[in-house]
């Protein structure tokens, strides 16, 4: 499955400058800050800062590819024995994790170097908890929230694009009737069910919807929006919206309807243009458009466009300013530009997006005007495993009409009940 977020890029190392110097100025040894990440991406930087004569290395503790790649560091912030810096998940992990006294308040230090206005709003409201500030953002994004259009498509047929659902229900049997089926969506693996439905409840509730039913402070069965989220998509689904077979599709089956032209729009995340099959040139043109409305009446409150990766500074490091001076090597357009950026991957920073090589439909306005907004995890990550399949098993029930919404949100509210 591809999540957004987590992701692995060949990227030209960048070595950036720092701008403190090790503490010890009359110290021939080098200060070593140690370091955990799993994303390539920041080990890449972590490399190419570690290459620098500025007196700091940087010892790697790579954990990509481990599939556990939460547990060891979750062992060592347990234990008080924390590394100089580390990498955290977004959401939820990383709210634990600064609860636990594993993050530095930079609160002071991010205001005084500018960054609250180098990244975007929502990319500092993802690391800020209780009004203070633990991290910074190092991950790319992969934005959701949006169809994909087949522009000749709707300039052939004299259609208008969709805004609502009840006008994505309308469109449908004209699209048809031209001879090419409505929406590109997939559901064979669960996930993007999950997705969807974390689409249209970012249209209904507050960001942190899902942190707040992780610690019980919100229940799904007392939440009415839950209810309007999933009606949401059935309408969509008894509208015969989606594509033929989509309950047994694959998002490669999408992509192939999509650029074979026998879909005329889709729903995936801007990171399926990323590979070889995929990057075009195309035979035809494509626009994005944002995801059609519940109705004119519910305009996103947030989007599930978050950054897997935020940097943290340990409050037990004895290398304070030296691990400052590495954390500040990410807050660069050299990292978020030539190596986030190099990959395929739009950033958190307004700045640098606007320099990105990439294809129209992918940095158009509604695209970037996402990172204004409060930014939260896909809905496919920011419950405990179990939650989720209970999710997507129920999800596919409703949307089959072989359960109400009111039963599956009961069974969703006992299986997290577990797990707070």
């Amino acid at each position: 499955m591809k999540r957004a977020g987590i992701f692995v890029v060949v990227a030209t190392f960048v070595v950036v400058s720092v701008m403190g110097a090790a503490s010890d100025e009359g110290s021939s040894e080098p200060v070593t800050l140690e370091y955990m990440s799993w994303i390539q991406s920041s080990i890449d930087n972590a490399v190419a800062f570690d290459a620098a004569d500025n007196g700091i290395k940087v010892d790697v503790q790579n954990l990509n590819g481990d599939p556990e790649y939460q547990t060891p560091l979750r062992i060592r912030l347990a234990s008080g024995d924390h590394p100089d810096l580390w990498d955290s998940s977004s959401g939820s992990f990383f709210t634990q994790r600064v609860e636990g006294g594993g993050a530095m308040d930079i609160t002071d230090l991010y205001h005084d170097k500018g960054w609250d206005t180098y990244y975007s709003e929502g990319a500092t409201e993802v690391v800020t908890r209780d009004g203070r500030i633990y991290g910074v953002v190092v991950g790319g994004v992969f934005p959701w929230q949006m169809i994909f259009v087949n522009v000749d498509v709707f300039e052939r047929l004299g259609l208008e694009y969709p805004k609502t659902i009840d006008d994505m229900i309308e469109l449908a049997p004209k699209l048809r009737a031209g001879g090419i089926e409505p929406l590109g969506f997939n559901n064979s693996a669960g996930w993007m069910g999950q997705i969807i439905f974390g689409d249209y409840m970012m249209q209904l509730v507050e960001h942190d919807t899902d942190e707040k039913l992780n610690s019980g402070e919100l229940k799904w069965n007392e939440v009415p929006e839950m209810v309007d989220g999933f009606e949401a998509v059935k309408k969509l689904v008894d509208g015969d919206v989606f594509m033929v077979g989509w309950q047994s599709s694959g998002t490669n089956d999408t992509r192939h309807a999509f650029l074979s032209q026998k879909v005329a729009l889709m729903y995936v995340g801007t990171w399926w243009v990323l590979g070889e099959d995929w990057d075009g040139p195309y035979d035809f043109e494509i626009d994005s458009i944002p995801l059609p409305l519940i109705d004119n009446n519910h305009s996103p409150k947030a989007y599930q466009t978050y950054p897997d990766g935020v940097a943290v500074v340990s409050p037990n490091t004895e290398h304070e300013q030296e691990a400052i001076d590495f954390l500040s090597s990410f807050v660069t357009d050299d990292f978020h530009r030539d190596i986030l950026g190099a990959g395929g991957s739009l950033t958190t920073v307004p700045s640098v997006n606007e320099q990105l090589d990439l294809h129209p439909f992918i940095v158009n306005e509604h695209i970037l005007d996402q990172f204004n907004y409060p930014l939260t995890n896909y809905w496919t990550t920011s419950f405990p495993v179990a939650v989720e399949e209970v999710l997507a098993t129920q999800f596919d029930l409703i949307m089959s009409g072989q359960t109400t919404i009111e039963k599956a949100l009961d069974l969703l509210e006992a299986e997290h009940k577990e797990y707070r």
